[in-house]
């Protein structure tokens, strides 16, 4: 059962992981979508420009282009001028682009580890079926013990009863060599054997 436990403890975490980079998968890729749709907007724009530009020259030499003053036979006005030195910026670079990978991977098993730890609970204390009372019942992971229904409580009860002891008088377990015994406490302290 304790095993059963940790394995999906870890099947968990891993669809945790895994949710996660997904996630982050698909914010960096919504964020490239962007930045592709605005240069191809930009591109375009640039491109419309040029044809427009072409287009009012209404000639094939456009070597004007290659000097800081308008060609002296051409008849460029200084706005198609200005519209024609473009200079253009280096692409930005963005920050954040890529997956995290250390975000992820980073110190992952202790990480696991870590958060297992929260999930386990340490008890000094382990108790043995074989020499457990008939009218007890362990839990799984052998640290706790209770009666095994009403019915058995009752017979308990009534046993004590018989012995000398009432129905109220207080019991306490008390581990003795690895096995689990019961006995009364007296109110005054000390303690009767069962």
């Amino acid at each position: 059962m304790e095993f059963e436990k940790l394995q999906q403890f870890l099947k968990d975490e891993e669809a945790a992981r895994i949710a996660a980079l997904r996630e982050e998968e698909e914010q960096k890729s919504q964020m490239m979508k962007e930045k592709i749709e605005k240069m191809t907007e930009e591109i375009s724009s640039l491109s419309e420009q040029i044809r427009a530009i072409e287009q009012e020259l209404g000639a094939e030499d456009i070597s004007f282009l290659q000097c800081n003053e308008p060609h002296p036979t051409a008849q460029v006005t200084p706005e198609y001028y200005c519209r024609a030195q473009c200079t253009l910026q280096d692409p930005e670079k963005v920050s954040g682009a890529l997956v995290d990978v250390a975000k992820h991977l980073g110190n992952l098993k202790y990480r696991v580890w870590e958060k297992m730890l929260g999930t386990v609970q340490y008890t000094p204390v382990t108790l043995d079926p074989n020499t457990a009372n008939p009218y007890l019942s362990l839990s799984e992971d052998l640290t706790s013990v209770r009666l095994r229904d009403e019915n058995n409580r009752f017979l308990i009860i009534q046993r004590a009863s018989r012995a000398g002891r009432g129905p109220d008088s207080p019991l306490v377990c008390v581990a003795h060599s690895a096995t689990l015994c019961v006995r009364r406490v007296r109110q005054g302290g000390g303690t009767f054997p069962t």
